[in-house]
């Protein structure tokens, strides 16, 4: 084999995982969020309804159901929701739910199967949240 076609395998390998490390999942601590908070993110809790009202919120994040109750989800009605609070598939996004399950889930989701290129997710959601001792906010539309 020649030495052009071992540098030309080489870059193409550099290039493909390059770009599945950029499309990989990002879990935050808490103290991970309130630094990103400081940017222009888009934080959406993913949880229901009743979950919303038993915790509250992370401060500025937008309540938008993925899972039902039954943990069925409508990805077609999330990503235009989604997008109607800003999200796009540049923007960074940030998922949170209970304990982080569902929302690394969701993140996997739109990172490889939605086109999604900055997604991170609060690794043990609104409980890390609260054990952390961070304020939460009610939800004002639940």
């Amino acid at each position: 084999m020649k030495l052009s076609h071992h540098i030309a395998c080489i870059l193409l390998f550099s290039c493909l995982f390059g770009v599945v490390q950029a499309a990989s999942l990002i879990p935050l601590t808490p103290g991970q969020l309130k630094e990103l908070q400081k940017k222009e993110v888009l934080l959406v809790d993913i949880r229901t309804p009743s979950e919303w009202r038993q915790t509250g919120l992370v401060p500025g994040s937008h309540p938008l159901m993925y899972f039902d109750g039954e943990g069925h989800a409508d990805t077609d009605r999330f990503l235009t929701s989604l997008e109607a609070l800003g999200g796009t598939k540049d923007h960074p996004v940030v998922l949170i739910c209970r304990s982080g399950h569902r929302s690394s889930q969701l993140a996997q989701i739109l990172l490889n199967d939605k086109g999604y290129s900055s997604v991170y997710h609060l690794e043990q959601g609104i409980q890390g949240w609260l054990k952390d001792g961070d304020k939460v906010v009610p939800c004002s539309s639940c």
